[in-house]
């Protein structure tokens, strides 16, 4: 087996298990964690709806880095949305994706990346955008996986 194709194979089966994946860039997963990265990433994930109803600061944020970036580089031209009330909500969104993403060693560069979306280069998008105002800015998108976060300051006119 050449060095690059051991490689690939070790890094897609590192990427495989999203607790994994949450185990290697932020920590140990609570339980309730788990249980929601198995479910929302498990078999036929795109179908799955989850809606987490937690606590400040429990970690929900961190929850769904990790999903987000485990749709992204598991499934190829994927598109994830990332929806927050505001510009700044969705900001900080994004930013935990990538520094999920960073943590992460021996992947290739992101082939774009701005303050709000990444291309990967298996040419799937993480795109994070502001809900506020009727939902106009959410519109349009072909998405495989959307995250909301505080989602009942969004608009549910778009859905």
């Amino acid at each position: 087996m050449s060095t690059s194709l051991a490689h690939d194979l070790a890094m897609a089966l590192s990427l495989a298990d999203p607790v994994d994946l949450f185990r290697r860039t932020i920590g140990e997963p609570d339980l309730w964690q788990a249980r929601v990265l198995r479910s929302t990433c498990g078999p036929n994930p795109l179908k799955r709806k989850t809606m987490m109803v937690c606590g400040r600061m429990t970690g929900k944020s961190a929850t769904a880095s990790v999903i987000a970036c485990h749709v992204a580089l598991t499934q190829n031209n994927s598109t994830v949305l990332l929806v927050a009330p505001s510009l700044r909500q969705s900001s900080l969104l994004f930013s935990s994706v990538m520094n999920c993403y960073h943590k992460l060693t021996g992947l290739d560069d992101p082939e774009a990346e701005s303050r709000l979306s990444v291309t990967f280069s298996n040419k799937s998008k993480i795109i994070s955008t502001p809900g506020g105002d009727g939902g106009s800015t959410i519109r349009g998108y072909a998405c495989d996986a959307v995250i909301c976060d505080e989602a009942c300051f969004v608009p549910s006119s778009p859905w």
